[in-house]
This record gives structure tokens, C-alpha cells and sequence, in this order.
């Protein structure tokens, strides 16, 4: 990151150039105004009114640098039309809840994870699920299309950092992908078990310091070149910490698991060694 000499104003590489079909930026082309938080890359045209959360400059959710109070609560805020489907009615909030049924959700995770819908929007037909810190205090959402015709499939909240909490506490932590997996995990009867969704395979410095808080970890990402390599990475950063144990070689996510298939999955993990994918494994 360089000063640009112009008031308030720095320019870093910017990071979405990739992203947007450009080679990788490496002339600080994205300009960011410390003041207001606005954001421009000239070489992809990426721009954003909330440089800080976009660009990543936030501590666990809150930013390192000094932002107005009411800018934070509209990075964390739901959209504005987001209802709970355990309280609302009508055709579309059924639709809703059917899907969410057939992905086995159940009505008291709907009820105790507080999951919405928006109709209206970016986020419209889509299912929202808060996302919160391990205290509860709201740090941004993420929202599914339940019309299968949305695209992406995915968004979540700008500047999201943190992972989702389907069960918070206990002394063992079970790290997934998504969100309907986490779910998934935490349905299975066994107690004192926490479980996070990373939103992907990436560790963020934020997830990373809510994992270090567990001597006890289970890998349990996707049995693909991507949840293979995922798990990788995060042995890597988390075994000066925690004794780390895996679930691999399922052709189903756990998300697609019935609850005997996830018991019986989570019953056949192991002990994490770097020679545990050699042979395939």
C-alpha cells in the first residue's frame, strides 16, 4: 500500500482484477479514500462505497480503522425487507420453507438460527441466514436463491469475514464448507460438539482466531480436489494448537446426508497425519 498524495487518498494493487478477467494488478491501480471508505480500481472498473469491509480492513468484524458508527451497522444490517419464516405467511414464504425442508432443515433450526427471506433487491427469493460472532452479536448475512434461477447461487453481506455458527460452546469444533452442511453436523446427537461453516475452504485471520480457542478440531470439508486441498492449508495453521482429526472419501457433502450416513460419517474420522491423502486418502 503506497500514499497517492492526494488528500485522504492511498492506492494498493488491487485485489479483484483477477476477479473481473484481468491479469493480476501489480501497478497499485485501485485508489481508496481513507475518509469515506469509497473505492475505485482504474485498470477493472471495481469500485465500492465500503472500501473497508470490501478491501478487508476489519478485526473481527469491526473496523481497524476509525469508520462512522452508522456505517458499520449498515455493513452488518439484514436486508431491509428480511422476514423470519418461522413468523411470516403467504405463497412465497412457503416456497421458502419447502425448500428448506427438502434440504432437511428442520423447523427448530429455522426458529433458533433466526433464518429469513428477501424478496426484494439483490437478495431477492433468496433465503437469509444472520451470520454471528460466537457472543451472537450480528456481523453480516448470507443468502441462498430457493428459486434455482438465481445467479450466483450465494451472496453474503459485504465485507464478511467470519464464518457461520450453527452450534457455538463445547469443547470440539467441526469445521465445514457451507452452511447447509454445518446444519447438517449439528443435528447429530453428540454433545459438546461446535460447528462452523467457513463459507468456502478459506481461513480467514478472523475464523482462524475463533479456531485457535479449540484443542480439539475435526476437518470435514467437500471429498474434492478443493475441500482435499482446504484441508490441507488449515492443518497447516492450525496444528501448533489443536489435535486435529478428518472426515474424507464420502461421495455426499454433509449437507446431502441423511442422519444415520452422518453419524456414521462423523463416527469414521481420523486422526490427521501428513501423510493422510498419500494413496488417495
Amino acid at each position: 500500500m503506497i500514499a497517492s498524495g492526494q488528500p485522504n487518498e492511498l492506492l494498493i494493487c488491487c485485489p479483484f482484477c483477477l476477479q473481473r478477467g484481468k491479469s493480476p494488478d501489480t501497478e497499485y491501480k485501485l485508489g481508496f479514500n481513507i475518509r469515506n471508505g469509497k473505492a475505485h480500481c482504474f485498470r477493472c472498473n471495481w469500485s465500492s462505497r465500503k472500501g473497508y469491509y470490501d478491501l478487508g480492513l476489519v478485526d473481527g468484524g469491526r473496523p481497524t480503522l476509525d469508520l462512522e458508527p452508522e456505517r458499520q451497522q449498515e455493513a452488518a444490517a439484514l436486508p431491509e425487507d428480511f422476514q423470519l419464516l418461522h413468523d411470516a405467511t403467504g405463497h412465497w414464504e412457503n416456497v421458502a420453507r419447502r425448500y428448506l425442508s427438502e434440504r432437511r432443515i428442520t423447523w427448530e433450526q429455522i426458529k433458533t438460527h433466526e433464518i429469513g427471506m428477501s424478496l426484494l433487491g439483490k437478495t431477492g427469493y433468496r433465503v437469509v441466514f444472520p451470520v454471528r460472532d460466537r457472543s451472537g452479536i450480528l456481523l453480516g448475512w448470507s443468502a441462498r436463491s430457493f428459486v434455482g434461477s438465481e445467479t450466483p447461487k450465494w451472496l453474503h453481506s459485504v465485507g464478511l469475514r467470519s464464518g457461520f455458527w450453527a452450534r457455538r460452546g463445547g469443547d470440539r469444533v467441526v469445521i465445514v464448507e457451507g452452511i447447509f452442511d454445518a446444519l447438517a453436523v449439528e443435528r447429530i446427537p453428540i454433545e459438546g460438539l461446535a460447528v462452523i461453516a467457513l463459507l468456502g475452504t478459506r481461513l480467514t485471520e478472523e475464523k482462524r482466531k475463533d479456531l485457535t480457542r479449540y484443542e480439539s478440531v475435526v476437518m470435514w470439508l467437500d471429498s474434492d480436489a478443493a475441500g482435499k486441498k482446504g484441508m490441507i492449508e488449515l492443518a497447516d495453521l492450525l496444528a501448533e494448537t489443536a489435535r486435529i482429526e478428518y472426515v474424507y472419501g464420502s461421495t455426499k457433502d454433509p449437507g446431502s446426508m441423511d442422519a444415520r450416513e452422518l453419524e456414521a460419517a462423523y463416527r469414521s474420522k481420523r486422526r490427521w497425519t501428513s501423510m493422510a491423502f498419500v494413496g488417495g486418502r
